[in-house]
């Protein structure tokens, strides 16, 4: 059987090789891979030459894509690990003992698996910006596609590369509740900072599409204490930013080593490459046919554009950005882009109630609100529930409220995902300045992909009744 299969893979990996052109890139192929891949890993001797030789071509295969590891997607959610148990045993197959290696190879795959909590940002009382800024999670239960900020983010990056003896530093600024991590390697040392926006740019967009980073980087020791929002927007540090630059060449050396991208060529940056849509950056279209003509083939390119999996509508905007900002002037003139705000239980949750269940509103409302609380620990004050008071005045029964819950499986389910009580939209508008009727509206978030509208106001009109902000 098992020769059967080793044979199996081999004529896989040959009939790829010899029909490269063909195949390449090819997401069939590259779930396919990964699931020979999981096999090979799970049931053969990978210390023999073959085995190894096996693991190096479908290790290619599968990231042939540019994006997620398809088989490391499946396989966690199946099995419900928590995302560093899952990277840290990722890390423990792949045999990674280079240092530099290990903690790349985490820094991606914990911002290629979480999303940003948003919530953050709507929040104007400090004190409870604060309380969530100092909130810890459970590095042994957080979930694929969590939540979190950037203390919180820090805080599972430090337990995956404590097993393996490195030491994160917390770093911050006095008066800031933004935080990002620093390790000190030999002379060298190691800034990961995945959650903040750098020059338009967030790490947590950049891993799942496979793109550059900006918030990782390998430098001398005497740039020790660098945030990168500073050096970005700062102009004290454009000389400092000017001499850091090159150091992110290590970064491509890396991801090339550990067979995210081939010949150290970025799936974005062989799009940019490739299109002539993006070859006049610098350039203004003339001419009213040219201009109108242009805009129509960028409507139809974002049309079909495949946003990568499981971006979400905060994230997409950056990944949009490294396109929009690569256009001529005036066509990028008249695109528009932002991220807008929905409350989370009024959209999110009352669709999923839609869809899937028919229950109480009030308890719905309950649940999350009681599963939000106790992630926090901060909201002690008394709550006034209709379904609580009647837990408490003995109206309903433990063991009535535990039937009810079984039955809401599903919404608890998502509730424990961390929902935030804000939910990333993101708006993508591409005018013609010359016909008004033929704009493009576009709204993208990951739980039904794009939507598209006519006219502003059509668009209008579904964000009053969704109640996006």
């Amino acid at each position: 059987m098992e020769k059967n299969i080793l044979e199996e893979i081999i004529s896989f990996t040959t009939k790829y090789e010899r029909n490269i052109d063909i195949y390449e890139g090819t997401i069939n192929y590259a779930i396919k891979a990964g699931e020979y891949l999981r096999i090979l890993r799970d049931s053969f001797d990978m210390s023999s030459a073959l085995t190894r030789a096996l693991e190096d071509k479908l290790l290619l295969i599968s990231t042939s894509v540019g994006f997620h590891d398809f088989w490391d997607l499946s396989n966690i959610l199946a099995e419900e690990n928590s995302i560093t148990e899952f990277i840290i045993t990722s890390i423990k197959k792949r045999r990674l003992t280079d240092p530099k290696l290990i903690i790349r190879f985490a820094y991606i795959e914990l911002a290629k698996y979480l999303y940003y909590d948003i919530s953050i940002t709507k929040i104007t009382d400090e004190k409870t910006k604060k309380l969530i800024v100092n909130t810890p999670v459970d590095p042994k239960m957080t979930k694929v596609f969590s939540y979190v900020i950037c203390s919180q983010w820090l805080q599972l990056f430090k337990y995956i590369l404590s097993k393996f003896g490195i030491h994160v530093k917390e770093m911050n600024r006095a008066r800031e509740y933004h935080v990002w991590g620093e390790i000190e390697l030999n002379d060298e040392i190691i800034i990961v900072d995945a959650t903040d926006y750098i020059n338009s740019s967030i790490d947590l967009s950049n891993a799942k599409s496979m793109s550059p980073t900006k918030g990782f980087i390998i430098l001398p020791k005497r740039y020790s204490g660098l945030k990168f929002q500073e050096v970005y927007t700062n102009p004290n540090h454009r000389e400092t930013l000017k001499e850091i630059t090159k150091y992110y060449d290590a970064n491509r050396e890396l991801d090339t080593s550990l067979g995210y991208i081939k010949n150290g060529i970025y799936p974005i940056e062989a799009l940019l490459c490739e299109n002539d849509l993006f070859q006049n950056s610098n350039e203004f279209i003339n001419g009213e046919k040219e201009i109108e003509r242009y805009i129509n083939r960028v409507k139809e390119f974002l049309l079909n554009f495949s946003i990568p999996n499981n971006m979400d509508g905060y994230e997409v905007f950056a990944y949009y950005h490294m396109l929009i900002s690569k256009l001529p002037l005036n066509i990028r003139g008249n695109i528009s882009m932002k991220t807008l705000y929905v409350d989370t239980y009024e959209y999110k949750q009352t669709r999923l109630r839609k869809k899937y269940l028919r229950t109480d509103i009030e308890y719905l409302k309950y649940l999350q609100e009681l599963v939000y609380s106790r992630y926090y620990q901060y909201l002690n004050e008394p709550e006034f529930n209709e379904i609580l008071s009647s837990i408490k005045d003995g109206v309903i029964s433990n063991e009535e409220l535990t039937v009810k819950i079984l039955k809401q499986e599903l919404l608890i389910a998502e509730i424990n995902r961390r929902l935030n009580p804000y939910y990333a939209i993101n708006e993508l508008i591409v005018y013609n300045p010359f016909a008004e009727d033929n704009d493009m509206y576009q709204l993208y978030e990951p739980s039904s992909g794009k939507s598209i509208f006519t006219s502003s106001s059509e668009l209008l009109a579904y964000k009053k009744l969704n109640k996006i902000l």
